[in-house]
């Protein structure tokens, strides 16, 4: 019965399954186009391989798209949404009757891309033709059927059972057992049965049965066993007495010949130990010898085969065990058969604790990942399609870690299923490397935007500032008029502040970089920023300290918003500690910094702490947990460290204090000592005529009144295109311009970056000078390499514009 079982298993699975895969495989694989290409996708794939297969494919709303037969091209467009394996989204049906026609079959589904399904039908008749090949017992009124788990005929040699798909559940009567033989006694149709009954492996819930009616069990043993007990002892007889013979000609002889030998050759009587090597080898002992040689060579040879898969299964242990993956087996039932020894590395816990308690593999899931990882580990079971998965566990030390998981089911050769084989990889510093990557990108955004607010808002303060700064010179000032005209002075200066903050996420708001002593920018931004608080601060500077190539406006920028943080984190009062060290990075696996050498500053407060949630956002823009925080502070701090090349991170624990580590690379070159200022003339050049270039009404004229007050002669354009002809003129007659400032982005027309090369191959001696609100590709930092002899960054006030020119005109 067994046999048959197996037999009737093997053939039904073989039937329904032998193309389950590349379906799914075809299924998976369609384009996510326009139906068309779906439809011309399933048409060359289907027909080619599959040509013999009933199949439909519906849209996401349920509707048929295409049918695999010209001659079903009717029901292109019907709706199946609420039939029921549809509308539950089953990957098998039960029986049913086809869509199509009146034949029993079942459906499979599979998902196809865009929310589309395709349906492929399987024939409950050509089950008939399959396991009709299984030969039935011999016993008359034997026979063998296949029902699902509601009673259902799915195979049955009457073939009106199937068409009708009768239920012969309901027929069974006193169904009992089983038995220690593992059959069952049943009444069907008011006769007695044996029946062997065993679920399929596929589909689950199809049950196998083969029925034999008790009655002419004992007709077929009378008719068909006694001839063969009869010849059967007939052969024993003879065979009993020709082994008699056998054993007392060839054996019994033999082994007499054979002890006698052996007490020959004992050790003790060494007169016959000599002779006896003179015993013939032709005697009967020969067929003892051969026997066991033949055990020796054989034993040798299971020896030798086996220390072969010893050393195999060794080398592949070894394999696995060094590999940076995580892999174990757990068996049909949950059990572990292999644990690799990187189980502990990853997770803490130990190959033994893993094996004691099966189920601390789903236990260590982080309880927010645990419902996936469960769903997931179902589907593989049930042979489901499945995806690679990322999840996070908890550490036996409480660490949590992101591991990347990818499992398969096990077969052996017969197809019997021996378990999941899995592999996870610790992906946790892949992970944080993302979210800083994800991050940069926001301040990348953020940057786009807030350099177009501060380009113009820059231009707005230009000429706030330098009409403010034009009052001031007036003379005969009322006291009162004149400290509110400083009062406004100020008030724009703190908005140009403002604008470099947003400026620093620009792409254009590129360091400006120069040689610098971080100890000096330190101190002098320290001791400003806690003029007047009741917090002290201790420094520790290494004394041969490495110098750094910073923009010294930008780094006291970090300083200030790092001391004036821990101040605000202190308000009755502490100690701020800042320590500057030279470090060496000589691991080249460092998550965010290359082998070299860094300045590493430590700013730490005794503060409040922040909150462990809180830590992975402190660098977003507009993330703040202050009432009046504007959230920019440190998201300003992240970018200028990341523009110069560096890192910053921070720790911190409620109620102990914040630490910040900033890492600066070390500048190749020594810083001099001393310091060197460059100093301008303090006098005006008199009567020198200047070329502007600006598309704002209200900055050229404020120029020009500016300009003219500090006695200069001033011609003003707005295109660069007018400005380059303007030059051409006053050198033809005779009256060049000694400097030119020139605004960058001119909205429809030609800007700075262009203009100037013209009047460079025109005149290259022209002295030009760059002005923007916004220095996009680096045309303020680098103004030189454009061709630019200075740069003015809007705003300004009328001391800046002065020394700027007296600064060109005297080179």
């Amino acid at each position: 019965m067994k046999r048959l079982f197996a037999s009737c298993d093997a053939l039904i699975r073989d039937y329904f399954y032998r193309d389950h895969r590349l379906l799914s495989f075809i299924a998976s694989q369609a384009p996510l186009g326009p139906d068309e290409a779906v439809k011309r996708y399933f048409k060359e794939a289907m027909s080619s391989l599959y040509g013999d297969i009933d199949y439909v494919v519906l849209d996401k709303s349920g509707r048929i798209l295409m049918v695999g037969k010209p001659e079903l091209k009717q029901y292109v467009g019907l709706d199946m949404s609420g039939i029921d394996y549809v509308k539950n989204n089953l990957s098998i049906s039960k029986v049913h009757q086809s869509f199509f026609s009146s034949r029993p079959v079942i459906t499979f589904s599979y998902p196809v891309r865009g929310g589309k399904r395709l349906l492929v039908e399987r024939d409950l008749e050509g089950l008939s033709t399959v396991i009709g090949k299984i030969a039935v017992p011999l016993i008359k009124g034997s026979v063998i059927f296949v029902l699902t788990s509601y009673g259902t005929v799915v195979y049955h040699p009457d073939r009106d059972l199937m068409k009708r798909r009768e239920n012969l559940k309901y027929d069974f009567e006193q169904l009992s057992g089983p038995d220690k033989y593992g059959l069952y006694r049943l009444i069907f149709n008011g006769k007695e049965y044996w029946c062997y009954k065993e679920a399929l492996s596929m589909p689950k819930g199809w049950h196998f049965y083969a029925i034999i009616p008790m009655r002419n069990i004992m007709l077929y043993i009378w008719h068909n066993i006694w001839p063969i007990l009869f010849a059967i002892f007939l052969i024993f007889f003879i065979a009993l007495v020709g082994v008699d013979k056998i054993i007392y000609k060839c054996l019994t002889k033999s082994i007499k010949e054979l002890s006698d030998w052996l007490i020959k050759i004992d050790p003790s009587n060494s007169e016959d130990f000599f002779s006896s090597k003179q015993m013939s080898h032709n005697s009967s002992c020969i067929e003892i010898e051969s026997i066991i040689e033949s055990i020796n060579n054989l034993l040798e040879t299971i020896y030798e085969n086996n220390q072969e898969l010893l050393k195999r299964d060794q080398q592949l242990r070894t394999i696995i065990e060094s590999a940076a993956d995580w892999a174990y087996w757990i068996d049909e039932n949950g059990h572990f058969k292999y644990n690799s020894r990187r189980c502990e590395a990853i997770t803490g816990y130990s190959q033994e604790e893993f094996q004691k308690n099966p189920g601390l593999i789903f236990e260590i899931v982080h309880p927010e990942d645990r419902k996936r990882f469960e769903d997931h580990f179902q589907r593989i079971q049930s042979d489901l399609p499945h995806e690679p998965l990322e999840f996070r566990i908890i550490r036996k030390d409480g660490e949590i870690r992101w591991i990347s998981h990818n499992c398969t089911r096990i077969f052996d050769s017969k197809g019997a299923f021996l378990g999941i084989r899995a592999s996870n990889l610790d992906i946790t510093d892949q992970k944080h490397a993302s979210i800083e990557l994800a991050k940069i990108d926001k301040l990348e955004s953020l940057g786009v935007v807030a350099g177009g607010i501060a380009h113009d808002f820059n231009n707005l303060l230009t000429a706030i500032l330098g009409n403010v700064s034009l009052a001031k010179m007036q003379p005969n000032l009322d006291t009162k008029v004149y400290e509110r005209l400083e009062a406004a002075e100020k008030a724009s200066l703190r908005a140009k502040s403002l604008t470099q903050q947003l400026l620093t996420f620009a792409r254009g708001g590129s360091p400006i970089k120069r040689l610098s002593s971080l100890k000096k920018i330190i101190l002098e931004t320290t001791d400003f920023v806690l003029k007047g608080s009741n917090v002290a601060c201790r420094f520790e500077f290494a004394e041969d300290l490495w110098a750094v190539e910073v923009d010294p406006g930008q780094f006291s920028q970090v300083i200030q918003n790092l001391v004036m943080n821990a101040d605000q984190a202190m308000p009755n009062g502490g100690t701020i500690t800042i320590k500057a060290q030279n470090i060496e990075i000589e691991n080249k696996h460092h998550k965010f910094l290359s082998i070299g050498k860094y300045v590493l500053i430590s700013i730490e407060d005794q503060g409040v702490g922040i909150p462990k949630e809180h830590l992975p956002k402190i660098f977003d823009p507009y993330f703040s947990t202050k009432e009046q925080g504007s959230g920019l502070g440190l998201a300003v701090c992240f970018s200028i460290i990341r523009k110069h090349g560096g890192y910053i991170r921070v720790d911190s624990e409620l109620g102990k204090g914040t630490r910040f580590d900033i890492y600066l690379p070390a500048a190749q070159t020594k810083l001099e000592n001393g310091e060197h200022n460059e100093r301008l003339p303090s006098t005006h050049i008199e009567r020198k005529r200047i070329l502007v270039m600006d598309d704002e009404n209200n900055i050229l004229e404020l120029l020009k009144e500016s300009l003219n007050y500090l006695g200069y002669e001033v011609e003003l354009t707005r295109t660069g295109e007018e400005a380059i002809k303007c030059y051409e003129n006053a050198m033809r007659e005779g009256r060049p311009f000694d400097a030119v400032i020139m605004d960058v982005t001119i909205p429809g027309g030609m800007g700075g970056k262009e203009a100037v090369k013209i009047l460079l191959e025109k005149d290259p001696s022209a002295r030009v000078i760059v002005s923007s609100g916004y220095a996009k590709d680096d045309i303020i930092t680098n103004f030189k390499k454009y061709g630019f002899c200075e740069a003015l960054v809007k705003p300004y006030k009328l001391e800046e514009l002065s020394n700027t020119l007296l600064k060109v005109l005297s080179e």
